[in-house]
């Protein structure tokens, strides 16, 4: 245990004359005056925006279909489910298989996998055969007839 002498100042323990503000913000000294050794305000990071890489013709790829695709080194399985588009990580985390090779269910909004026949929410990744084993999803978008997907 480490034992400081009398009257060391502590940065971010409690300090006998020092009063927390009612609002979010620096220590003050029961004067209100801002205490000398109080913290510098908190950096807000905005959240950025994720980068889309064209990954295929819309038109290429019909409805209740998955193709496999590689963007930036990944593999990525993309779903037309009745003209709506989603991404999926492409392998399948039971033993990798291809996920876009595997066979959609248009009313589930499903992917089940061809090796093995674990089935995946195609909107969020969501196992539904193994909860506890998702894929990742991607965000998808159309843009003059190219389906975008952000890593």
């Amino acid at each position: 245990m480490r034992i400081f002498p009398p009257g060391a100042r502590l940065a971010g323990a409690f300090q006998p004359g020092l009063e927390a503000s009612t609002q979010a913000g620096p220590i003050r000294q029961a004067t209100g005056e801002l205490a000398a050794d109080c913290f510098p305000p908190a950096v807000i990071q905005t959240p950025s925006v994720p980068d889309f890489l064209p990954a295929l013709d819309a038109s290429a790829l019909l409805p209740g279909k998955g193709e496999t695709v590689e963007l930036a080194g990944q593999r990525i399985a993309v779903f037309n489910v009745g003209g709506v588009f989603y991404a999926l990580d492409d392998a399948c985390p039971h033993r990798g298989g291809p996920l876009g090779s595997g066979w959609v269910d248009a009313d589930a909004c499903q992917v089940t996998c061809p090796l093995h026949g674990w089935a995946f929410d195609l909107k969020s990744g969501a196992g539904v055969t193994k909860p506890a084993r998702p894929v990742r999803s991607h965000p998808v978008r159309v843009v003059d007839g190219k389906v975008e997907i952000a890593l």
